[in-house]
């Protein structure tokens, strides 16, 4: 399992030549630390006019576009025909009218992509133990740069901040929380991290949905710790949102604690959001039905405030994309929803199994960041790294079972031929 703990994938994408393990490295790596430099380059580091952090998707969709093309191992096992109403829908209301709208409407396909494109590369348990250890690793490697940032050990100015910057703590939060349950004190320390840096930047969406992973989580555990842990994450999410900084966050007079806020919804301070939201709705009620077309959202909300999004994403595509953009989205994943939660208990080992458990978990934290957050367009930060580990699970799982009708054909002729 060595190529499960190490830094660089060295031992992986065995049976291929010294090209194609190149890319298949190359791939492997934007996926994983390619989201690590999202996390922490901010804007320090500009190429042509953009921070670099912004081209990471970039890389990850031509990592996966080269590596499809060239490493593939088998036909492509994502669920193609699920995803492609909602694909092909982007692509027919589409804008490509500048530069940085071309840039969102290409985010929306990217993270699919990538999971097509790790479904027929990423076929082999090895490969996909590495990426689930990476991963591992981005987790304690992310908080200690975080706070190392905001503690002013490091030059300021680096770290992203902000939901985007914790969202894959989020997804971390995902992988931890089954091991949490088990009692596995290493997992257990890297949740609480994550919930901890998570309410260090201030994200309240962010720190929410880290704290609900444990409840939340898909994984089959005894209802009698489900529930015991469930009422821990409670009574953290009540300590953690009454911390002073969480408290001028959260409402308009800088003291109230979430019991006050309960009591008067008035106080609750949501940046302008609810006023914008009821903006962006009645706007959106204009086009109902097919949505007014690609980025019209972006364009709205700049025109009337500034806003470069609605920071909401069910909001956002039914403004662009209409009721049956949402239907086209939420059709797929329900889907992956249901058949990841199956192939949890399907699982034949605890690589695949993990491999499911962050993509169900990772699926229901998007859910819960969409509310207001623009995580579907954080492909860097989020989706591109949720979707690979997905279209791996796929592809691995195609893989054994191929195999597995294979040695059972060679059993069965043995027995005949006895």
């Amino acid at each position: 399992m060595a190529a499960a703990i190490s830094i660089f994938p060295r031992s992986v994408g065995v049976g291929r030549s010294a090209m194609q393990r190149a890319i298949f490295a190359a791939f492997l790596m934007s996926l994983t630390w390619g989201t690590m430099l999202t996390q922490v380059s901010g804007s320090m580091f500009v190429f042509l006019g953009k921070p670099l952090c912004g081209y990471v998707w970039v890389l990850q969709g031509a990592f996966a576009a080269l590596a499809l093309a060239l490493c593939r191992k088998g036909p492509i096992t994502f669920p193609v025909l699920a995803w492609l109403p909602w694909l092909v829908w982007i692509a027919i209301r589409c804008d490509f009218g500048d530069f940085g709208t071309a840039q969102r409407t290409i985010m929306l396909l990217a993270a699919p992509f990538v999971g097509m494109a790790a479904s027929a590369v990423i076929v082999r348990r090895e490969d996909l133990a590495w990426l689930l250890g990476a991963f591992r690793i981005i987790v304690p490697v992310s908080a200690v740069l975080f706070l190392a940032f905001q503690l002013r050990l490091l030059p300021t100015g680096i770290w992203v901040g902000g939901a985007a910057g914790i969202m894959t703590l989020c997804l971390a939060g995902s992988y931890c929380a089954p091991y949490v349950y088990e009692g596995r004190l290493k997992y257990v320390l890297m949740w609480l991290c994550c919930v901890a840096v998570c309410a260090f930047s201030g994200g309240r969406m962010a720190t929410a949905t880290s704290i609900s992973t444990l409840p939340l989580s898909p994984a089959r555990k005894p209802l009698s710790s489900r529930v015991f842990l469930s009422v821990v994450a409670a009574a953290l999410a009540l300590v953690v949102f009454s911390l002073p900084h969480m408290e001028e966050k959260m409402s308009r007079s800088g003291t109230a604690t979430p019991m006050e806020i309960m009591e008067n919804p008035d106080d609750l301070y949501d940046s302008g959001r609810s006023g914008m939201w009821e903006a962006y709705w009645d706007e959106a009620w204009k086009t109902p039905v097919f949505g007014a077309g690609g980025n019209a959202s972006n364009y709205f909300g700049a025109s009337i405030a500034g806003w470069a999004h609605p920071h909401n994403e069910y909001l956002r595509v039914f403004f662009d994309y209409g009721i049956l953009g949402l239907l086209l989205l939420g059709a797929p994943m329900g889907y992956t929803l249901i058949y990841t939660h199956r192939a949890i208990r399907a699982a034949s080992d605890r690589v695949l199994r993990d491999a499911w458990t962050v993509s169900c978990g990772g699926l229901i934290s998007m859910l819960l960041l969409a509310i207001t957050d623009n995580v579907i367009l954080y492909v860097a930060f989020f989706g591109c790294l949720l979707f690979g580990i997905l279209g791996a699970a796929h592809g691995v799982e195609a893989t054994e079972g191929q195999a597995e009708l294979v040695r059972r054909s060679l059993a069965r002729k043995a027995t005949g031929s006895v």
